[in-house]
């Protein structure tokens, strides 16, 4: 994936992240990606973490331009995208139990995600997995989601006007 949708992806799911996480009282509940360098963030959080992108179904292209006149092609391209979310930190099973009730079932939080181009598809059920820090250990639990998204791209297209070959081997071609 080029670096340029890779950050459109990651600023996408980030913003619905917060969106749906202020929608349901958390609007304090700090939200990191996976990839982010730094420190573990103090206090709870919900931590982002893309799992697989994966192209499907076929490509819609758009074709069909006038004859000896260069044209816009638009074609796109089809995602599914596997994301865990992690909550983690003395609030993580309240904050989980929000999410799972309504990350795909409050419309406004179905609005979230269409509102950055993408589209719930499923969740699994929540997971306790408690994580040891130092001395002591934290709450926290995971979810997965599935989403999908499509890439629209464009391209110029020079149609050919002729073209002419020759055989090495001496051979002319009959004449039409």
């Amino acid at each position: 994936m080029s670096n340029k949708i890779e950050t459109a992806t990651e600023d996408a799911l980030y913003a619905s992240m917060r969106q749906i996480l202020n929608h349901l009282g958390w609007e304090k509940l700090q939200v990191v990606l996976a990839n982010e360098g730094g420190l573990e963030p103090k206090g709870s959080y919900a931590l982002i973490n893309i799992i697989d992108r994966q192209r499907v179904g076929r490509v819609d292209e758009s074709t069909g331009s006038p004859r000896n006149q260069e044209s816009i092609n638009t074609y796109s391209n089809y995602y599914t995208l596997s994301i865990q979310i992690s909550f983690v930190g003395s609030e993580s099973g309240d904050v989980m139990g929000d999410f799972e009730d309504s990350v795909f079932s409050s419309r406004r939080c179905i609005e979230y995600w269409q509102m950055h181009k993408l589209g719930p598809l499923s969740q699994s059920g929540s997971r306790r997995v408690p994580q040891l820090r130092e001395t002591k250990w934290v709450k926290a639990y995971n979810i997965d989601l599935n989403l999908s998204f499509a890439i629209q791209s464009r391209e110029t297209i020079d149609w050919i006007e002729f073209f002419t070959y020759e055989d090495t081997y001496g051979f002319t071609p009959p004449s039409p």
